[in-house]
């Protein structure tokens, strides 16, 4: 599987992300275009997508499935492999700590 997913969809319609056939749609999804200009210096749209998985203290934590990043030209989507090759370990880790904390805290969409 690649890392690069080219769609050809219409853009005034949210992309829901399935990678493969018995992998679930997002659970919830977060604006990291902070997150992707600090570590590409490119200036785009970039959302997060998540599952929603528990932990073994009960809670839930949030495990980045994909990335959509959209500019002015292009619309792209990485799996969180791809994601981990762009932004890094380090940042994939800290956008997955804030959105379980807004899971935990209930605000998480």
């Amino acid at each position: 599987m690649s890392i690069h997913t080219e769609i050809h969809a219409p853009l005034s319609k949210p992309v829901r992300l399935r990678f493969v056939a018995d992998m679930p749609a997002e659970d919830s999804s977060v604006d990291v275009s902070d997150a992707w200009r600090e570590e590409t210096g490119e200036s785009a749209e970039a959302t997060a997508y998540f599952r929603h998985l528990p932990d073994d203290h009960g809670g839930t934590y949030a495990d980045m499935i994909g990335l959509k990043v959209q500019s002015d030209i292009s619309l792209d989507l990485f799996t969180a492999a791809g994601a981990m090759r762009f932004l890094g370990w380090e940042a994939v880790t800290r956008i997955e700590a804030v959105q379980a904390q807004a899971i935990a805290d209930g605000v998480a969409s």
